[in-house]
Parts: C-alpha cells; structure tokens; sequence
C-alpha cells in the first residue's frame, strides 16, 4: 500500500471512529487488509495528516483532523481567556499562563497551532502553559498578539 493510499485510509478512519490510540488504526488496517504498519509510520502520518488527540465533550479524548485556521485558534484563546485563563505573567523571555485544572494542554494546543516564530517552545501540564522566547520584550509582544485584551 502505498503512503498516499495509508493516509486516505488513516483519514477515513479517524473521521469515522472514535479513534482513543495509534495501535487502533494499526490493528484496523491489519484486521481489513492484512497489511502490518509499524508505530513510527502511523505516527509519522499523523504528523502530516494533522491528526491530534483532543479532548471531547461528552466523550473520550480521541484523535480528530486538525484543518487549520488561525481565525478560530485567536477565537478559542480569546474564549479561554474570558472563562478559564486565571493569570498570564511574563518573567524574562517565559510566559506563564495559569488556568483552572485541566486545561493547561489545551491552551497549549492553541498556542502551538498558530505556529508563532517568536515561540522557541511550549510546555504544558495540568493548569499552567509555559512559553520560552528569546526576549523579555518578544515575550511581551506574544503575549499582545495571543491575548490582546490583556494588560501588561
């Protein structure tokens, strides 16, 4: 099978079912076809396809087709800023972004899909998002750019 064939497949698949893990694609493709993908390749597809694990209302986070549009990135970070962001600090070239518990990854999946060049780099985990760049007043202008409406 070739890659363009696997990643029509991989893309039906997600769009389709509840996907929770990688190894579930591959055991699909392997039950309907009998062809073995490796981890790595179904990842590396994921990667390209822009399939992420989301959280869901009312479901399980599972896997779903990311189609970009920074529009609606700003909108749901604006939206995050009104309910669930508690404080944004900028100390030296980091920005902290404190949320209420559970949503830190998802403020940092938002930030990361706009794919800013001033960001060096994202980490994240339960309710804090830090952002890396390479200077207090850089960090100064992402934090203007991701959240307008907030004071420095």
């Amino acid at each position: 099978m070739k890659r363009e064939e696997r990643q029509k497949l991989i893309e039906n698949i997600v769009k389709h079912q509840c996907i929770k893990s990688k190894q579930e694609v591959i055991d699909i493709i392997d039950a309907r076809f009998g062809i073995h993908f490796s981890q790595t390749t179904i990842s590396n597809d994921f990667t390209q396809l822009n399939i992420h694990k989301l959280p869901a209302q009312n479901m399980p986070a599972h896997y779903q087709i990311i189609h970009k549009n920074n529009a609606k990135y700003l909108k749901m970070l604006k939206k995050l800023y009104a309910h669930e962001i508690n404080h944004i600090s900028v100390i030296n070239n980091c920005i902290l972004i404190q949320s209420s518990p559970g949503f830190g990854q998802t403020v940092n999946f938002y930030i990361d899909a706009l794919e800013i060049h001033d960001i060096i780099g994202t980490v994240s985990g339960n309710d804090t998002t830090m952002i890396m760049t390479q200077s207090n007043d850089i960090a100064r202008l992402v934090v203007n750019e991701l959240f307008p409406d907030h004071p420095l």
